[in-house]
């Protein structure tokens, strides 16, 4: 994976011990990932920064695991110094910078997958389920059959 200066490899700490992720507030955690509110944990927006320097590594790769092919607010707004894309913008970003690897990457491509009932159903990027027709059939011609 070609990194840039001042960027960290992540799939190196993708394979690291992530269980200090715990030592970071659920609070703190939340608003670096998703943004600021109201009543927001830091007292300033350079004590923010700070905060994501220091937990960067952890919480990308812990983002990532979950949102892959995106990254945390904080990313973002500390770094591509510019407001949170789409994700189908942000994977486009990543992937251009060289700051994707091939697995997360696919699995953004790929979509999630999600349990139905006992069975996992690949959902891709506009959230339909793979296969499934206009008509809730599987998007074959047999399924579109008459009477199917």
């Amino acid at each position: 994976m070609r990194v840039e200066e001042g960027w960290t490899d992540l799939d190196a700490i993708e394979e690291r011990d992530l269980r200090f992720a715990d030592t970071i507030p659920a609070a703190a955690a939340l608003e670096l990932c998703e943004g600021p509110s109201a009543s927001s944990y830091y007292r300033t927006d350079d004590e923010r920064r700070v905060a994501w320097l220091r937990d960067r590594d952890t919480l990308i790769a812990a983002h990532r695991r979950h949102h892959p092919g995106t990254r945390p607010w904080a990313f973002w707004h500390y770094e591509a110094r510019r407001e949170p894309p789409t994700a189908g913008e942000q994977l486009a970003y990543l992937r251009v910078r060289g700051l994707i690897g091939v697995e997360e990457r696919r699995s953004a491509e790929n979509g999630r997958a999600i349990l139905s009932g006992d069975a996992a159903v690949a959902m891709p990027s506009n959230g339909a389920p793979r296969g499934a027709g206009p008509n809730g059939d599987n998007g074959t011609v047999a399924g579109r059959r008459k009477g199917r």
